[in-house]
């Protein structure tokens, strides 16, 4: 009895492909071992990432208020500081004026010769405060509340 070459071929190549196809399960089994591992592991760790989750959306919103008020109070004392700089700067406005005209009179009478005129003063402007109420007033933003993170998922296939 002798060895024909051509039906060894053929069992070789059934082997062989028999040899793939079981590769290819042990690889499928071996992946949904690993994604059911995965998804074991994920499910243990969701607790403590939800907790991590609210802890720092509850730290945001003491941020976002503590920024709230630190943001109120600079505009509050802007606000507060704003008309008597206003003040201030209109005064010292004046004051420049005065010493222009008084400077005036005394050029001139320099230049030209004669008596010196009397002396003008400078009028001051009132301040239109309705004009000015966005800055005296000035309104801080909202900062939102609560932060929002997206829920952590378990892997699909």
């Amino acid at each position: 009895m002798g060895f024909d070459p051509l039906t060894m071929a053929a069992v070789s190549v059934g082997a062989n492909m028999l040899g793939q196809r079981s590769k290819k399960k042990d690889i499928s089994k071996a992946n949904r071992r690993s994604m059911a591992m995965a998804n074991t592991e994920m499910a243990n760790l969701m607790p403590a990432y939800q907790q991590a989750q609210d802890t720092m959306i509850g730290g945001y919103g003491q941020a976002g208020q503590i920024n709230q008020e630190a943001l109120n109070r600079a505009y509050q004392m802007q606000g507060q500081s704003f008309m008597p700089r206003m003040q201030a700067y209109q005064g010292g406005n004046v004051a420049a004026q005065n010493a222009n005209l008084s400077s005036i009179p005394a050029m001139r009478a320099a230049l030209l010769g004669g008596r010196m005129p009397q002396m003008q003063q400078a009028q001051s402007l009132p301040i239109d405060q309705a004009a000015l109420a966005g800055l005296i007033n000035p309104q801080a933003q909202q900062f939102p509340a609560q932060q929002q993170f997206p829920q952590m998922r378990p892997f699909t296939r």
